[in-house]
C-alpha cells in the first residue's frame, strides 16, 4: 500500500530493496506486488540546465538535471518561481524560466519537505535587443539600402534579418548602434 506521499504501509507485507527499487510483496489469498522507485536521498543535487542561457523576458523552456528529484518540486531561478514545472524522473525535471535580470541566476530545486539544492550561476540571462529606429525607414525591393539600426543591447556578432533574409556588410559600431545593407 501507499499510504501517503513516499511512505509505504507495511502491515503484511515483506519487502526487498534491488536496483535502486522497493518490490513490495504481500495479500492475503491473492498475492500483491509493488515496485517503486527508491529514491537515494531527501536532498535533490541540480547538476546542469540545458539550455543554460535565456531571454530577460522569461520563457525559455529548460530541463534541469541531477539526481534524487521528486515528484511536487519547485524550482527557482534567479530567486522567482518557475513555471510549468514537471517532474520527468529522479534526475530530470522541465521547467520555463520566467522573466530575470540579464547576468547570472542561481538555480534551486527543492524538494517536499523542504529539501533544497542550488547550481550557483546555472542559468544566464541575456539581453534582447532592443531596435528603437531604423534610418533610412525605406529601400528598394531589390536591395542595397545601406542602413543605421539605433537601439539597445547589440552584442559582437549581431545578426541582422529583414523578414526572412539576411542582410549583408553587418557591423556593430556600439551596443547601441549597427550599420548593414538590405538584402533583395
Amino acid at each position: 500500500w501507499l499510504s501517503a506521499p513516499y511512505a509505504f504501509n507495511t502491515a503484511g507485507m515483506s519487502a526487498a530493496y534491488a536496483n535502486d527499487y522497493v518490490y513490495c510483496f504481500g495479500g492475503s489469498g491473492t498475492t500483491l506486488f509493488f515496485r517503486y522507485k527508491a529514491f537515494e536521498s531527501l536532498t535533490p543535487t541540480v547538476e546542469g540546465v540545458f539550455p543554460n542561457e535565456g531571454s530577460t523576458a522569461g520563457g525559455t523552456s529548460v530541463k534541469i538535471t541531477g539526481k534524487n528529484f521528486y515528484p511536487l518540486a519547485t524550482v527557482t531561478i534567479g530567486g522567482t518561481a518557475a513555471t510549468n514545472v514537471s517532474f520527468l524522473d529522479t534526475g530530470v525535471i522541465s521547467a520555463t524560466a520566467p522573466a530575470g535580470v540579464a547576468g547570472a541566476a542561481d538555480v534551486v530545486v527543492t524538494n517536499p519537505g523542504p529539501f533544497s539544492n542550488t547550481l550557483t550561476g546555472g542559468f544566464t540571462y541575456k539581453t534582447d535587443p532592443i531596435v528603437k529606429s531604423i534610418s533610412p525607414y525605406s529601400g528598394t525591393y531589390t536591395g542595397g539600402t545601406n542602413v543605421t539600426i539605433t537601439g539597445e543591447n547589440f552584442a559582437v556578432g549581431v545578426t541582422v534579418k529583414f523578414g526572412a533574409n539576411s542582410a549583408t556588410n553587418v557591423v556593430r559600431v556600439s551596443s547601441t548602434s549597427v550599420t548593414c545593407t538590405t538584402p533583395a
